[in-house]
């Protein structure tokens, strides 16, 4: 599994910044990612599943997301587990957090995490899906 952290320092106020970072499709555009398309389907105990689909560089892929937890301003998180590409499961977790919470002009400080479990025992981290995403403030770690 590989572990991806970035962190960015904004200097929007906390507010501003959550509804950037909260418009996921608009964040995944700027990153470089390709558009996921989604199908709601009810089950029978009331609740939903969602399914997903996109090409990731040529490739298929295809999945189910978890129901997300999201609570404003504090994070968000998406999980997901994949039936078709190059991926096993995803986590994603953004947290934002003001820089200085009595001064609410002061700026924002932004931690994404990403965890990404591929299909291949020979993947030694994530894939490269843009030269947006590379940036000093970002750590990678991988395990077994």
């Amino acid at each position: 599994m590989a572990v991806v952290r970035h962190a960015l320092e904004l200097q929007s106020p906390l507010a501003t910044t959550w509804a950037l970072v909260a418009n996921t499709d608009r964040s995944d555009a700027a990153a470089g990612l390709p558009k996921i398309d989604y199908t709601d389907s009810p089950v029978d105990d009331g609740t939903s599943r969602r399914t997903f689909s996109y090409r990731l560089k040529g490739l298929a892929v295809e999945g189910e997301e978890q129901p997300l937890r999201w609570e404003f301003p504090r994070f968000y998180e998406v999980r997901r587990t994949y039936s078709r590409g190059p991926f096993r499961r995803t986590f994603h977790r953004c947290e934002p957090r003001a820089v200085d919470p009595e001064e609410r002009a002061a700026g924002t400080h932004v931690l994404h995490r990403f965890d990404l479990s591929t299909r291949s025992s020979t993947t030694s981290g994530p894939p490269s899906t843009s030269p947006r995403a590379s940036s000093p403030r970002a750590a990678v770690t991988t395990s077994s």
